[in-house]
């Protein structure tokens, strides 16, 4: 369901670009013109962790995601190992699998970086979906992380090592995991107490929300052109 609400507000965004004057209506087709969009697609079923049951439907979102923006960006790329059941339901989509590796996926960022900066060389935007879903978790010291087939991926390796070489002029980040929000913000967050507390409690953060997006970018911070969807219990 949270798959097929996503596909469907993504389905919307060149509906929604066609109903301004003509004048913007002008702009923006020419602005589509310079820009170049690319989808990085990483998912796993597995788990880093001891004891943790693997997911059955990673490797399908993957697969999906990757039919969505095949069609939508101009060049999709998929991380993820389709099981058996995902192989026969998936047939036109296995053979463009790569393994959700942590060397894979830096072999990915820098094919994507350098196609991003002739892209800019040539005067064309760049637009990169990153795309998440597997087991996620976070370690002692309040760090959210994402397993891959080989190891874990940090948050501050997600920041270094993913969407600061890519350099693009917006990213669009959506990651579809346990402590999903852990990728993006540390543990507390400023609430003093260091504990978790419930989304559906009807608490506002709008306050902590606008201090957040306003904060410089820094190793560890999102900067201003990386807009981010995370999962939440």
């Amino acid at each position: 369901m949270r798959l097929r609400l996503l596909c469907a507000a993504l389905a919307l965004i060149p509906t929604l670009t066609t109903l301004h004057t003509p004048r913007v209506q002008a702009e923006t087709r020419a602005d589509e013109v310079r820009t170049r969009r690319y989808a990085l697609i990483v998912t796993y079923n597995g788990s880093v962790d001891r004891g943790v049951r693997p997911l059955k439907y990673a490797d399908d979102d993957g697969a999906r995601y990757y039919e969505l923006f095949s069609s939508l960006a101009d060049e999709a790329v998929l991380l993820t190992t389709l099981d058996a059941e995902s192989q026969r339901l998936f047939p036109d989509v296995a053979p463009h699998t790569r393994p959700p590796t942590r060397r894979q996926l830096r072999q990915s960022v820098a094919e994507l970086a350098g196609k991003i900066r002739r892209d800019r060389a040539n005067g064309l935007r760049a637009e990169v979906y990153l795309i998440f879903a597997g087991h996620g978790n976070v370690s002692p010291d309040g760090e959210g992380y994402l397993s891959l087939s080989d190891g874990k991926l940090r948050r501050s390796e997600l920041y270094k090592d993913v969407i600061k070489p890519l350099d693009a002029s917006m990213t669009h980040l959506i990651i579809d995991a346990c402590h999903a929000y852990f990728m993006v913000k540390s543990r507390g967050g400023g609430s003093g107490d260091g504990s978790w507390r419930d989304d559906r409690s009807g608490e506002s953060l709008d306050a902590e929300l606008t201090a957040y997006l306003q904060r410089r970018p820094g190793a560890q911070t999102l900067p201003s052109t990386v807009g981010v969807i995370v999962s939440t219990s």
